[in-house]
């Protein structure tokens, strides 16, 4: 019996969660048991601020989605009108060349803008998570 071999692909982004991942999951396993109201009011007062700030997290992400999807249509907007302009057989003309860089400068500016965004998210999803952290710190040294 001839084993073969088989080739397992592996997903960017759906191996084990990282540290982000799994904060988020114990914040919201903390947000679907919440305390009473008389328990302890610092309890509850840093479970009202973890629910404000997931609640910021899914807003930020939805935003960076949209924007995303935006700056994607557009560049293959200007994409196809870049490859129509490419030359034919026994057709050139002259001022097609100025169209050409001006589109191929607006593609240019759409990958800056992509990387402006994807470095503003990384910041920002950063001063979530460290702000998720120490609520999190705080609602473990309360419980004790």
């Amino acid at each position: 019996m001839e084993r073969r071999r088989r080739i397992r692909l592996v997903e960017p982004g759906k191996s084990e969660p990282g540290f982000t991942e799994r904060l988020e999951a114990q914040a919201r396993r903390i947000l679907e048991h919440p305390r009473s109201l008389a328990d302890l009011p610092a309890l509850s007062f840093i479970e009202r601020q973890l629910a404000f700030t997931l609640h910021q997290l899914d807003e930020a992400r939805r935003l960076h989605r949209e924007i995303r999807g935006e700056l994607h249509r557009t560049e293959l907007y200007v994409y196809n009108e870049l490859l129509r302009m490419q030359p034919r057989p026994f057709e050139y003309h002259e001022n097609r060349g100025f169209a050409r860089e001006r589109l191929a400068d607006k593609l240019a500016h759409i990958r800056d803008e992509r990387r402006r965004h994807m470095v503003a998210e990384h910041d920002r999803h950063h001063v979530v998570h460290d702000r998720l952290l120490s609520l999190l710190n705080r609602h473990t040294l309360l419980r004790l």
